[in-house]
């Protein structure tokens, strides 16, 4: 612990260095930097992953706010009584806010970029956080589960409609009349403070009637997702992810499916998802497998996230992974036939970063954030949403696991699950922002008094971007989106949600007045890094060259003299500057003296001798029919062309003994 504080004071004097031209005192900047080096020594890492980030987070508040309130954190008290700002970084708050708090009307954007970089840059700092924080997570995790409304469908029987009521008696103005006909207000959200817009201005069941209408016509326009596309091209096909399932170990083929439950089986037949034969070796050849109808709980885990929490994912048996793959591939590429295609692009941020930062000059979106947006989207809210599109439902249904057992600690040992997914299916991500999409849209076309039409729901469509739990809708419609969040049970996060100041926060894009602040981060730290960490290092240092912080670029370069690397360009694309090839980050251009350089004979090319980290992976073959299932489920339907009987990349098997390794050789000179 004193040799990682000792090592982060170089991080704090290089800081300070950096941010030391915004300054408008040396005096002021020269205790600053003694008052962080103090409450190092004092707090240890805890003031660089905890206390300075939340100090961030009240700083983006203020700003949305137009006005510097007290909050109580810790290195928060004001400096005095005519002067409300911190004492702590008192120069470069009053850039920012006058002596009485409120926003200067041309606050100093440096200086704001400067305080949110001082704040954040070990913000995202993955290192194993306390057990206190993870049981807490755990007991969020239970009170999600427990304030959910109980679903209408069977979602716990095998068959979803059996012994149900008719989906079209079903209908998002149900929860008008829950508990004794009083709306549930929005979990841990006080809407007033987001907005001043009274909440009566909404009609409360005519924006339920048209979030109703909404959803009908979208998610009927996915077609019968039954109806598989079994083209040459088709990406609707099941596959594995990279993550460990639950009901196996590591040794043993994720194709090994010896459990198909019935519910599963009624969807997704077992002869036709499940195994290469037609299902006929598990009938003649081996008398020792049985298709028990035994579906395995998904498993609670923590992966690190920040300091202060753990994130918690679900890890899934291997057949409802393999499904949820499949279905996931469907509503990705499907979407593209609905008008969600205008403000949902799966794997691209980039138009959702655009919008946020353009809000931010003009103010005419606000940024909005979900807290714990998957834990509390429930079945109750998703047979409501697909209600017109059966087979959406069904496969859902079918591939989704009920039941969780804890495998982190002993606040519960097994739970029946209401949220529809957790975060670790493939399900989740297109779920949510299908759901999260439609809402935005009939908040627009509610707010603008439209009748829901296709045409209509298109035109709101491209006033909207969502991915994943980011959302971005125009400022006129942020009330409605928060009375529906509300009526489903959904709960904004506060912390990031922007709407009246100009500052926007969208898929890792900060922005104020149009102006990028995004800070850059240290994940990965050691002063001895293995492989791995040396990595994360090296993509930390060139953030921070790039954002002008050469002196904690160079600090962060010092703990990785071991490495041999080139220096290599920094690329402007359309005004976003990106690094290109394994190296340092460098407006000089590309360099290779510092380096041994050859002449190859053999190859006839100049060559340089470089450190290079490569995942080190084998599959082992299981010599079995598992291995047949996973070649013939791996290649493409086109019998025709001489390339299909080659092996996949890779191989088959079982992936056995992954890691990364960083090793000396020599590469062709860029």
């Amino acid at each position: 612990m004193n040799s990682l504080v000792h090592s982060l004071e170089g991080y704090i004097v290089s800081m300070f260095k950096d941010i030391l031209p915004t300054y408008g005192s040396i005096r002021d900047w020269e205790r600053d930097k003694e008052r962080s080096l103090h409450e190092l020594v004092v707090r240890g890492e805890r003031f660089l992953t905890i206390d300075l980030p939340a100090i961030r987070k009240h700083l983006e508040r203020c700003l949305d706010e137009g006005l510097y309130v007290s909050s109580g954190l810790y290195l928060c008290s004001k400096t005095s009584k005519k002067i409300v700002v911190p004492a702590f970084c008192k120069d470069l708050y009053l850039q920012i806010f006058n002596h009485d708090g409120s926003l200067k009307a041309e606050p100093n954007v440096s200086a704001i970029a400067d305080l949110r970089q001082l704040y954040e840059g070990f913000g995202k700092l993955k290192n194993p956080c306390k057990q206190e924080a993870i049981d807490e997570e755990v007991s969020n995790f239970i009170t999600n589960e427990e304030e959910l409304r109980n679903s209408s469908l069977g979602w716990d029987q095998d068959d979803l409609f059996e012994d149900s009521p008719s989906l079209r008696s079903l209908s998002f103005s149900d929860c008008l009349s829950h508990n004794r006909g009083r709306r549930e207000s929005l979990p841990n959200t006080d809407i007033d403070k987001i907005d001043s817009v009274s909440r009566s201005q909404s009609t409360g069941n005519g924006i339920l009637i048209t979030l109703q209408k909404v959803c009908d016509l979208v998610s009927s326009n996915f077609g019968d997702l039954h109806h598989e596309n079994d083209d040459d091209y088709s990406p609707e096909r099941p596959r594995h992810g990279t993550g460990r399932v639950s009901n196996q170990k590591r040794s043993e083929s994720k194709f090994d499916f010896r459990v198909w439950p019935r519910k599963l089986d009624r969807i997704f037949p077992f002869d036709r998802y499940g195994t290469h034969d037609l299902g006929l070796q598990l009938h003649i050849d081996d008398s020792s497998r049985s298709m028990i109808n035994n579906e395995h709980p998904s498993k609670l885990i923590a992966v690190p996230k920040t300091m202060s929490g753990p994130r918690l994912i679900g890890s899934e048996p291997n057949y409802h992974q393999w499904i949820q793959q499949l279905v996931r591939n469907q509503l990705e590429s499907r979407i593209r036939k609905t008008p969600l295609r205008y403000c949902v692009s799966f794997g691209n941020q980039v138009p959702n970063r655009e919008l946020a930062k353009s809000s931010s000059a003009n103010g005419s979106h606000a940024t909005v954030d979900l807290k714990s947006a998957s834990d509390r989207l429930s079945t109750w809210t998703i047979e409501r949403a697909f209600r017109s599109n059966i087979t959406i439902l069904e496969r859902i249904h079918a591939s989704r696991t009920r039941w969780m057992k804890n495998a982190i600690n002993d606040l519960f040992s097994v739970i029946k699950l209401k949220k529809c997914f957790t975060q670790g299916s493939a399900c989740t991500f297109p779920v949510q922002t299908i759901v999260y999409s439609m809402i935005s849209i009939a908040a627009v076309l509610h707010s603008e008094g439209s009748s829901v039409s296709s045409r209509s729901i298109s035109r709101a469509a491209r006033k909207v971007r969502v991915f994943g739990d980011d959302i971005i809708v125009p400022i006129s419609s942020l009330p409605n989106l928060l009375e529906i969040l509300s009526c489903l049970q959904l709960s904004v996060n506060l912390n990031k949600t922007f709407s009246k100041g100009k500052f926007r926060e969208s898929c890792g894009l900060d922005a104020y007045d149009g102006i990028d602040v995004t800070p850059a981060r240290i994940k990965r730290f050691s002063s001895n890094p293995s492989h791995e960490v040396a990595q994360s290092m090296v993509e930390a240092s060139n953030n921070f060259y790039i954002r002008g912080m050469w002196n904690v670029s160079s600090w962060i370069m010092s703990h990785l003299r071991k490495l041999e690397l080139p220096t290599v360009r920094v690329h402007d694309s359309e005004g976003t500057y990106s690094v290109k090839g394994a190296g340092y980050s460098s407006f000089m251009g590309y360099s290779v003296g510092h380096l041994k350089t050859r002449w190859n004979n053999d190859l006839h090319r100049n060559e340089v001798r470089m450190d290079s980290l490569t995942s080190k992976s084998e599959k082992v073959a299981t010599q079995s029919a598992y291995d047949l299932t996973e070649f013939l489920f791996s290649k493409s339907p086109r019998y025709n062309l001489l390339d299909y009987l080659d092996p996949p990349v890779g191989g088959l098997g079982i992936v056995n003994n992954v890691s990364s390794v960083m090793k000396k050789g020599w590469f062709p000179l860029a």
